[in-house]
């Protein structure tokens, strides 16, 4: 895997040095020696910038902390070219943060480092580092993205870094700081994704894809829409109804990638079943679809492209719930999550141990 250590203008060099030294050392030895599991081998570049940096809200941590990251640094490292496309998989970018002032703050607020969910470029993960880190969060957050990576890939393994489900419950950050230990938030994890570790190879090139005709049907169910590749392509939605203005600008028709395909197949769905205009985004909303972090927190399913908001033309959301009651069976995904008592319609295809059709309060 090839990563690159970006050091802003004021990066401490000293902790960029170590934690070069300490990212190689534990996926390569430390930690398979420990797990009798497969090895990862890094190679990492360096290189300087010198990019303002301000802050902004990123989300409520696991253990109900505000963290706040960079307002636009990933835009500015993309626009100003410092990273080539394609070369490498993850990117860490180190930024002084001893001097930032975080807005409004309150007492348990921090500077966070943070995993991307939207990549720097297709194939290239983006991870934020600020001065205040704590000593193991460069291999912390590289967890999350090789998790990003094989999502990606549609391998689907649950990424218990930040909550573990341990006895019962679950369990903020459990263990996370012996990395070595069997049993905490490292091994869980971990040991789920190292199979898929040969997974992990760099592409300078995205294949293009032709469109083909729709499938015949999902579990069963005649599709409206069409498959590119793996994506599914809805009828009856454009890409810049489902995601940010900001990130169709950025990533183009390329944004498919952030949508799960079961999401928009049940869109399409009941958009083609009732014969109803369908509104998500438009003049009035920006965030009903794919969520980037702007808007909601780090737990969101909106975050993972897996939750859609909308609102029926002609129906109200307390009819649309009686109608999806009587029809979630005839979905293509029918382990839905919707959203009780609100007046729009919240539907989500998280995955969990609930099945068919499941009704829950914020």
């Amino acid at each position: 895997m090839k990563v690159l250590f970006i050091k802003n203008k004021g990066a401490n060099l000293k902790k960029v040095a170590i934690d070069k030294k300490m990212l190689i050392d534990y996926y390569k030895t430390k930690f398979p020696k420990a797990h009798g599991i497969n090895k990862l081998d890094i190679t990492i570049d360096e290189i300087e910038s010198d990019i303002p940096i301000t802050l902004k809200y990123g989300g409520m941590t696991s253990e109900g902390k505000r963290a706040f990251c960079t307002l636009d640094s990933k835009q500015l490292v993309r626009e100003k070219g410092i990273v080539p496309e394609g070369e490498y998989q993850v990117v860490y970018f180190y930024y002084d943060s001893s001097s930032l002032v975080i807005p409004a703050k309150q007492k348990t607020d921090y500077i966070a480092p943070i995993t991307l969910h939207n990549p720097l470029y297709p194939n290239t993960e983006y991870i934020e580092m600020p001065s205040s880190y704590e000593k193991n969060a460069v291999i912390h957050e590289m967890v999350h993205a090789i998790g990003n990576i094989l999502e990606r890939q549609e391998i689907k393994v649950l990424d218990e870094m930040d909550r573990s489900f341990v006895e019962g419950l679950w369990k903020p950050y459990y263990k996370n700081s012996f990395p070595l230990i069997d049993g905490g938030n490292y091994d869980i994890t971990l040991s789920r994704y190292s199979p898929y570790f040969d997974k992990l190879i760099v592409t300078k090139e995205v294949p293009q894809v032709q469109l083909t005709p729709s499938l015949v049907s999902y579990n069963g169910v005649k599709l409206p829409g069409t498959f590119k590749g793996n994506l599914y392509i809805p009828k009856h939605f454009k890409l810049q109804e489902l995601v940010p203005a900001n990130i169709f600008n950025t990533f183009g028709e390329t944004a498919w990638q952030f949508l799960d395909k079961r999401m928009l197949m049940n869109l399409d769905f009941i958009r083609n079943t009732l014969g109803l205009a369908v509104n998500v985004n438009g003049k009035q909303f920006n965030y009903r679809g794919y969520d980037d972090g702007w808007y909601r927190t780090n737990q969101s399913q909106h975050r993972f492209g897996r939750a859609v908001d909308f609102d029926v033309v002609g129906m109200t959301a307390q009819q649309f719930r009686e109608w999806i009651k009587l029809n979630y069976q005839k979905l293509p995904e029918p382990n839905v999550w919707i959203e009780d008592e609100v007046t729009w319609v919240h539907m989500d295809v998280r995955y969990s141990d609930k099945l068919g059709l499941y009704l829950f309060k914020v």
